[in-house]
Formats: C-alpha cells, structure tokens, sequence
C-alpha cells in the first residue's frame, strides 16, 4: 500500500537510437528532443481535464534533457546511463519503455494506482476512484474489431519469434476463428458486464490498475519482453512485441482482468467503432449508429475513463460545459477551458462513475 493512495497516469516519450530512427515513424518515438516533448505533453494536458481530479497526476518517462517539473507535470529522465544501467537485452524503444515504467513504478511508493497510456492518442475523460479499484485485477483497453488488427498481432509475434514461446491459451487465442467468435460476442455483449469476458484484442494504449495487481503485470510483461529479445536468433527488429506480451499478460491473467468497451469502464469504443447492437433494431441486428450513437454517448458519459484515437467530438462531450473550449482553434484540438487543466485546475474536475 502506498503512502499517499495517489493515482499516477503515466506516459513515455522515448527518443529512438540513429540505428532504430526507421522503426519509430508516428507518435511519442518518432519526436525529435525536448521542445517536441513538451507539446505533446501540454497536447495531452489541454484535452485532459479530469487531470485535476484529486490525487492524480501526469508523470513522464523520457530520454530527453527536459526540466523535472514544469506545469504541474512530473518528468522522470533515464539516461543513457540510466537505461545501460537496467541491464536490458537491445530492443525497440516501443518495448524498453516498458521496462523502465515498471522499474520506475517498482521503486517509487508514492503510487497506489497507476495508468500506463500513449501520449499522443489517448486522453483521460474521467478520473476513475482509486480506493473503489480492485486490488486483485488489472486493466487492460479493448482493441477494435478489425481482422487486420488481429494478423497484424499474430505477424508481429512472428517476426520478431515470441511465438516460438507462446503459452497454449495464447496461442489458442490467436487463432482466427477464436478471435471471430469473440468479436460476434461483442455485437450481443451486456454492456459493462465486467471480468471473464475477453474483447476482439487487448491493446497497450491503456493499463494499469490498483498496485498489487497491475505491478506484477508489468513485472511480468517486463519479464517476458527482456527473454524473448535476449534468446530470439533474428538480428533484424520490428515494433509491435508490447502489443504481443499485454496480449498474452492479460489472457494468462483469465479472469483477473477488466477491459474497456463493451465489457468495462477503461476506455470508449477504439475509432469510435461501436460493436453493439441498436436495441431499436435489435431484429435487424443493426449495429449502433447515427441517432442510437448519440443517445450512447450522452448516457455513458462518466462511465468510461480514457478514450484511445477516439473522435475529437467525443472528448468534447465529456468536457463539463463550464470547461469547454473558448474558440475555434481549441476546439477543433479538443482543448478544454485553460481554468479546467493543468497547472491551474480551478474548475471541477470530471469524475468517474463508481464502478
């Protein structure tokens, strides 16, 4: 148990080696030093406003020369001194971030939740209650319901050999008619029915959870992404293996872990891309769009906490009215009210439903 009971949301900004420069073309390991580092972070701080709840706080891994503190956002530099010193096997910077969040997070007792996100897709909606968190599970997003998606993370696994060492239950779930009949379930699923039910795919874009379960899920991812790039006989890297081992680390947990849309609160529908049914249509089987598609919206905003490559509007609507944007620049960025973030945070917050 920590001190303070504080709620961390942590991201990573990894600048990549001139030799992995090709891996990383998009996002927070494609940047170039510290100027672009603080613009995504104050990206991700004017879209957040549920920033400002109580006990949270924005934490940033990074490689850069940027200032430990700066607008209410807490910074955490590994050199390169730093990163030799962790004694990992060469791997993209995508993988070793990683590793030096769950050792940053091992040692630091300040945290008692803590929600590992990308930095420059993913924004924080409404601040989840940390004491009302589970401490037996984890989280972990739900992916969107692309085929592509799904051979995509199988060819990821091979190019880069985890696969030689998959568990029988991952590699059970790979299987592409594993992965239909999941993503058929979806269409009829309860929404918010809870654990014991898997999404198409997990992602990596959001963990995290109550401490004693969601530090030895990332002990274990940990773990897995240092064997399999130490032992693999391919020289040549590709991205992609986090996706691969959160995958694994949440089908190996069963049971144990929650997820975000349709069965959980972690996060709204990935693209935006609703699954279930519209149950004005129900014997059409029609997917929720249109007018059914706001109505959803409207009645679910405060039981979701992040959304990932969501639409813009969405995160509008999650905005509390008195903190939506002042003007057309801000709010095409999805800006909330300068008062509503951080460092000012004199608004309300917008919190969470009670899970």
């Amino acid at each position: 148990m920590s001190a303070t009971g504080e709620t961390w949301v942590v991201a990573a900004y990894m600048l990549p080696s001139k030799a992995q420069q090709n891996l990383h073309t998009k996002g927070s390991f494609a940047q170039r030093g510290a100027a672009q580092l603080h613009m995504s972070v104050d990206r991700f701080v004017q879209m957040s406003p549920a920033l400002c709840a109580p006990g949270t706080s924005l934490h940033i891994v990074h490689n850069t020369n940027a200032s430990d503190q700066r607008r209410g956002v807490e910074y955490h530099r590994f050199s390169d001194a730093a990163v030799a010193a962790e004694s990992m096997p060469a791997m993209p910077v995508m993988d070793s971030r990683w590793v030096l969040i769950s050792r940053l997070l091992q040692r630091d007792a300040r945290w008692e939740c803590a929600f590992v996100v990308d930095l420059t897709d993913v924004t924080l909606v409404a601040a989840p209650s940390c004491a009302a968190l589970p401490r037996d599970r984890f989280y972990a997003a739900s992916d969107g319901s692309s085929p592509k998606s799904a051979r995509w993370l199988a060819r990821r696994g091979e190019l880069n050999e985890f696969n030689v060492s998959y568990p029988p239950a991952f590699r059970a779930f790979l299987d592409p008619m594993a992965y239909y009949r999941r993503c058929r379930a979806n269409v009829s699923a309860p929404l918010l029915a809870g654990s014991g039910r898997q999404p198409c795919l997990y992602n990596a874009g959001i963990v995290g959870g109550r401490r004693p379960a969601f530090a030895a899920a990332l002990a274990a991812v940990d773990a897995r992404l240092c064997h399999s790039w130490a032992s693999r006989k391919n020289r040549a890297m590709q991205i992609g293996s986090d996706m691969v081992a959160w995958n694994e680390a949440a089908v190996n947990a069963s049971g144990r872990v929650l997820t975000g849309y349709p069965y959980g609160p972690l996060n709204l529908p990935m693209f935006g891309q609703m699954t279930h049914q519209d149950p004005t249509k129900a014997k059409e089987g029609a997917h929720c769009a249109g007018a059914c598609r706001h109505r959803w919206l409207n009645a679910s905003l405060g039981d979701y906490w992040f959304s990932h490559k969501a639409p813009k509007s969405w995160t509008l609507a999650a905005i509390p009215r008195a903190c939506r944007p002042r003007g057309k620049h801000d709010a095409r960025r999805g800006y909330a009210a300068p008062a509503c973030v951080l460092p000012l945070c004199t608004r309300k917050a917008p919190h969470a439903r009670t899970p």
